[in-house]
């Protein structure tokens, strides 16, 4: 060790002058170890040198790490603290390059200090004081062969900065947030320092408005000045991260007026007001919120106990200390921890003969209490010796027993597991052992080592030498395993018995796996929800089923939209079965729609896609994915909405309906759009198939990883497996849900293990950390992981080649910051030779059950292939709300260079898609936005509405994407989303093949890329463009496409800056050389189509706008034309579009209304109803101010429908008309060509 400290410094110094004094943050002058006995953890830790041996104050023990990089050490302080130095006390394993980074939530990291030129010894770093409550140091170069190893992690600091204005109103001018905002009534109201200007929320409960301070505070007061619209019940809460809140103050009896709040000093961040009972019928309105700091009050300094932390030979006497004058001491020596009521008055030194743990606590009037300080001292006179004999003695599929020779004068044994030899090892009992011998039960199956320790009251001896054994593999009662050698009956009755379980099972419990070794079987296996099916040859020809591996949609008599989770692969089909009258024979029926793959089959016939039932009009699908697979017949979509098909060689394809893409297929249709919509990519850029389980040559189960290939086409098995490599089953552990633990997995993950998911679901208590190179995550019957307690279910550490593969994840009660994360953030390495790959991998909140969490997919390294997601927030289902299983974004792209092969996201709150990463690819995009938003209100990007599907960052230079399709049903609201996909302007980033498609419900997407492209909406279902590439935008045309009753005035614009516009008026193709150049609106009045182009230099011309306005007199004095419409069910706005071919109809019973909003009160005269064959007998014309009190204006009974011109007795004022429909003329709902309303 060096004989000289190493001080290294960095100065940080920012000056602001903005016309005010202000003085400095209030540090802590204490030099005080901050780190001491905190709690602390480590990416890994060798055995014998325990994590907590960094932080204990003896710098003759340490902790070491695994021998590889990256690895870190992190403590956690307890709470917010002022830290400007650390202390790193290296053993000879030291670090080269690392970070000192620092957190107030433990997840989001800044760097204070690096190095590259590492040295060893100690080295005391010095920054500018920070808040922070975690302090690590994250080593990227160890300086040895061995791993990283500290003597002591020391931190260095005070209390957390306060205020540098102490006594002002913190919140004023801050960031603020809220769960509702009021027209009108902007939330930044409440902080701008003006009472004249207020905050109001939605009118119902709860509601909350929260303001960010921008850095940590010790704040004890907030002042609510409300408006007459109060809160009666609310609490007042803080927060260090935005996400944990701690509540301060609460009331259920608030009056309003001004609420001074004062409570006892805590640090935060983050202030909220959370009502839940409002004190009027309105909403929570507040003139301001104020928040206010309190003055600095010095903490006692912690006590320091002598001797320290350590394992001595004889008693020893201990001495307690504090460095603050007058300060009284309490301690304990139970283990408890003392308080200044509690525990022994320190008096003086005394001693102690036996193990003891001393706590102690100093305290003093008019300062904060110190900290808690620890000290372990050992006392061991007599050291044992290792016990000897250790050996197996019995193995099951879920448990070893061992035994060993008994070692004089011990209490008891410590059993010490591990799954390496090298460890490090893990103790398995939670109290000795006071026999030779001992059963470790609840196994997994894998090979596990095992040593075993002596201890009494002096101690514990060093550990045994090891024994091994291996656990007898077992798939677990959910797998079933068939054989050529059983009779066809005795397989198909088990099938059978499978699917009838699990045809109708969206949201159940079960999950199967079925395997067929390698063989000739004559069955007919029909594939229900979480079940796969698996042929365990090395090619797919290696086992054949003769009879069917199909999917069928009986269960919804045809309509297939929901037969999700479920796959095939590695085997080969002759088709015999015949699902529906429409399949001929000798053709396959997979009616699937998302998450329901099939790969690495043989379909030795054709193959539908489809399987409609009695109604062919509702038998739709919504598929889906094929990979490396071969049919020898044609492929039929029939009814599927969308399908993604790669590398997979085909005798032909039939039908597209909107989005169809082929990339790497052999035998796909020639590329057309969009009608039909065939998008086709000739390889596969880079690709890894997905890993299998397989019978190997020795008749061993083994899982086959297949190699990375580059620019592929058609199938990976042409001859023989295709490349890659082959793994042992001895390199996995195979979990199972009735034994494995998140603490299991990750022991073995940490050792290098890789995963086989047996059929289940998995409740993790912590996330499953993959930190090693080539780890394999492999899941059989949609294996599905669940995240109990708010946390990831599964982190993977920025390194080559894992694969990850065949999970279902499923999101908890407890809201998560995200499911899967792909890399830390700010990852940085380059795994171009050795990509990270995530195949077949499924994501859900709720349906079965409340789900919550902010991101499903976070994916922060580069070079990723993603093959296969469906990223789904239910739509149907248990746990389903708006504000029930709430999201941010479905899947968020950071690493660079990531490509994606069949991407569904569906439903999330904000963008579907978020891609910042530059060098992105995707290959197929199918997405529903959210059905469920309750008002355009809610769901809205900034000024704009809606979020797009599909958000490329505006920072991005390079993307591409081909064959995009996003679809909408609001189901709840008149909503609009303004861009379906939204990229920047730029001539790397590339759209192609895109289209958005109006499903049912209310609203429209108003563009397909930016503001490119038509509106889908009622009568337009489906909107789409070639392509998008640095375009200007599409000119608006005002008024849009309609009839009208009279002349219009028509108004172009685009929202590119610096664009020029011409226009047509006979129906010709602009061009930047040939039209009109627009300088001003101009007027209409006959039937005219308007054709308009903008171009500007340097940018691709965009595509050409269209508007028919049909000028109609007879609609001259109709005052309900094309105004805003809605109805009980079906689509009002087609009576009330002038076009007599299009038309309302309602769901078939009664009641049904439809209603037209004037936009402003009129006299109304009289209504005009042109009824479609299906009327209504009896009815009501009714008018309404307000929407709430309804006045019958005309009343009929007996109606018999046709055209009826209807004037009332007399005018009624109204803004609101409706016709409400009592009974109806026919067996089907009301309709409605026309409904005109007249009026002054």
């Amino acid at each position: 060790m060096k004989k000289f400290k190493k001080v290294i410094a960095l100065f940080l110094c920012i000056a602001f002058i903005e016309g005010f004094f202000f003085s400095s943050p209030v540090i802590s002058k204490a030099e005080t170890n901050l780190a001491l006995n905190k709690a602390v953890t480590a990416s890994s830790t060798q055995a014998g040198l325990d994590v907590k041996s960094a932080v204990d104050g003896n710098v003759n023990t340490r902790w070491g790490s695994d021998w590889s990089d990256p690895q870190w050490i992190s403590v956690d302080l307890g709470s917010v603290y002022s830290v400007n130095k650390v202390v790193l006390r290296w053993e000879t394993a030291y670090g080269k390059s690392y970070k000192i980074q620092v957190s107030t939530d433990g997840m989001n990291w800044t760097d204070v200090y690096s190095t590259t030129a590492g040295d060893g010894g100690v080295d005391e770093i010095v920054f500018s004081p920070v808040n922070a409550r975690y302090v690590r140091m994250y080593g990227t170069e160890r300086g040895t062969g061995w791993g990283y190893s500290l003597w002591e992690f020391e931190v260095y600091g005070g209390a957390a900065v306060q205020d540098t204005t102490c006594g002002g109103n913190l919140a004023l001018n801050k960031a603020v947030t809220a769960s509702s905002t009021q027209a009108g009534l902007d939330v930044k109201s409440a902080v701008d320092g003006n009472v004249n200007t207020r905050w109001g929320s939605n009118w119902s409960d709860p509601q909350w408005i929260s303001v960010d301070l921008g850095s940590v505070y010790s704040v004890n007061k907030v002042v609510l000045r409300w408006e007459t619209a109060y809160g009666k019940s609310y609490k007042i809460q803080v927060s260090t991260d935005g996400m944990n809140w701690t509540d301060v103050y609460s009331t259920t009896t608030g009056d309003g007026g001004v609420d001074e709040i004062v409570f006892s000093p805590v640090n935060a961040r983050y202030v909220r007001m959370y009502g839940t009972e409002r004190g009027t019928g309105w909403g929570y309105s507040l003139w301001e919120f104020e928040v206010y700091d309190s003055e600095e009050v010095e903490k006692v300094a912690t006590p320091v106990i002598t001797p320290g932390t350590g394992t001595y030979t004889s008693a020893q006497t201990v001495s307690i200390t504090c460095a603050t004058a007058g300060a009284t001491i309490r301690y304990t020596t139970d283990g408890t921890e003392p308080t200044p009521a509690n525990g022994i008055v320190y008096s003086g030194p005394f001693t102690v003969t036996a193990t003891t743990t001393i706590k102690a606590i100093a305290y003093k009037d008019g300062m904060l209490n110190s900290d808690v300080a620890t000290a372990v001292i050992t006392i061991n006179s007599t050291i044992l010796s290792a016990p000897t004999g250790l050996k197996v003695s019995s193995v099951t599929t879920t448990s070893i027993s061992l035994e060993w020779s008994p070692v004089p004068g011990v209490s008891g044994y410590n059993i010490y597991r591990s799954f390496v030899p090298e460890g490090p090892y893990v103790k398995v009992n939670s109290s000795p052992i006071t026999s030779t011998n001992y059963t470790d039960s609840g196994l997994d199956s894998a090979t596990y080592y095992y040593k075993v320790s002596a201890v009494n009251a002096s101690g514990e001896s060093n550990l045994s030498e090891a024994v091994s054994a291996k656990t007898v593999l077992y798939f677990g009662p959910h797998v079933k395993i068939f054989d050529p050698s059983m009779s066809s009956a005795e397989i198909q009755s088990i099938c059978d018995t499978i699917f009838a379980e699990m045809e109708k099972n969206q949201f159940g419990t079960q999950r199967y796996a079925l395997f067929f070794k390698p063989g000739s079987y004559s069955v007919n296996l029909s594939v229900g929800f979480y079940t796969s099916v698996h042929g365990l040859g090395k090619r797919p020809d290696d086992v054949t089923i003769t009879g069917s591996v199909r999917c069928e949609a009986d269960w919804m008599d045809g309509n297939a939209t929901c037969n999700f989770w479920r796959s095939v692969e590695n085997l080969t089909v002759i088709p015999t079965y015949r699902a529906n009258n429409l399949v001929s024979a000798g053709t396959e029926t997979w009616a699937a729609s998302q998450a329901a793959p099939l790969r690495r089959v043989h379909i030795k016939g054709g193959l539908s896609l489809w399987d409609p039932g009695s109604n062919y009009d509702k038998s739709w699908s919504s598929g889906g994915f094929i990979a490396d697979s071969v049919i020898d017949g044609q492929i039929t979509s029939g009814s599927q909405q969308q399908y993604f098909t790669r590398n997979t060689q085909m005798g032909s394809w039939s039908g597209s309906n909107w989005n169809m893409v082929f990339v790497g297929d052999i035998g796909a249709p020639a590329e057309q759009w969009p009608n039909p919509a065939y998008t086709v990519v000739n390889q596969a850029p880079v690709i890894r198939e997905k890993p299998f389980i397989y019978i190997d040559d020795s008749g061993n189960y083994a899982v086959f990883v297949p190699a990375v290939r580059t620019n592929a086409q058609g199938i990976s098995w042409a001859n023989g497996m295709g490349e890659g490599t082959s793994l042992s089953m001895d390199q996995f552990v195979v979990a199972h849900p009735e034994t494995s633990t998140a603490a299991t997995l990750n022991q073995a993950l940490s050792q290098g293990k890789n995963i086989l998911f047996t059929p289940g679901i998995y409740h993790l208590s912590e996330p499953l950390r993959v930190s090693k190179p080539n780890t394999v995550i492999l899941g059989l019957g949609l294996a599905t992981l669940v995240p109990d307690n708010g946390t990831p279910a599964m982190t993977v550490a920025d390194v080559d080649g894992v694969i990850i593969a065949g999970i279902l994840f499923d999101a908890g009660p407890n809201n998560s910051p995200v499911l899967l994360e792909v890399g830390p953030e700010g990852s940085t390495q380059s795994h171009a030779s050795n990509p990270i790959t995530l195949s077949d991998l499924f994501f859900r909140v709720g349906g079965a059950g409340v789900g919550k969490a902010d991101v499903c997919i976070k994916i922060n390294s580069n070079d990723v292939i993603g093959d296969h997601f469906w990223v789904w927030r239910a739509d149907h289902g248990d746990g389903v709300g708006w504000t029930i299983n709430t999201t941010k974004n479905g899947i968020i792209v950071n690493g660079n260079n990531v490509i994606i092969y069949g991407l569904f996201v569906e439903h999330f709150h904000e963008y579907q898609t978020l891609w910042n990463g530059e060098n992105g690819r995707v290959y197929f995009y199918q997405s529903e936005i959210p059905y469920d938003v309750p008002n355009q209100e809610s769901w809205m990007d900034g000024s704009e509405n809606g979020y797009a599907s599909y958000r490329v960052a505006d920072s991005v230079n390079s993307h591409q994407a081909w064959g995009l399709g996003v679809y909408s049903y609001f189901r709840d609201a008149d909503v609009k989303c303004n861009s379906a996909i939204k990229v920047p302007a730029k001539p790397g980033v590339r759209i192609y093949h895109a289209c958005s498609v109006y499903l049912a419900g209310y609203g429209e997407i108003t563009h397909v890329v930016n503001h490119t492209g038509d509106t889908a909406k009622a009568g337009y279902m489906r909107q789409t463009i070639d392509e998008y590439c640095n375009n200007v935008e599409q000119p608006d045309i005002m008024p849009k496409s309609a009839v009208y009753g009279t002349p219009q005035t028509v108004t172009i614009s685009t929202v590119t800056p610096g664009a020029t516009i011409r226009y047509t008026t006979d129906g010709s193709e602009p061009t930047p050389t040939t039209g009109m150049i627009y300088t001003g609106p101009f007027s209409v009045s006959s039937t005219t189509t308007i054709k308009a182009i903008a171009y500007k230099e340097g940018m691709n011309n965009s595509r050409i706008a269209t508007t028919t306005i049909k000028i109609d007199p007879a609609y001259a004095n109709d005052i309900a034309l094309n105004k805003p419409a809605t109805a009980s069910s079906g689509n009002a706005s087609l009576a009330f579009d002038g076009d007599t071919t299009t038309r309302w109809e309602s769901a078939w019973s009664d009641p049904q209304w439809i209603m037209v909003d004037l936009e402003a009160v009129y006299s109304i005269t009289g209504v005009k109803l042109v009824w479609e064959t299906a009327a209504a007998r009896d009815y009501k014309i009714q008018v309404s101010l307000d929407k709430v009190t309804w006045m019958d204006a005309f009343v009929r009974t007996n109606g018999t429908g046709g055209t009826e011109n209807i004037t009332f007795n007399s005018p009624v004022q109204g803004r609101y008309v409706r016709m409400y429909g009592i009974a109806r003329t026919t067996n089907y709902g009301y309709s409605l060509w026309e409904f005109e309303v007249y009026g002054n």
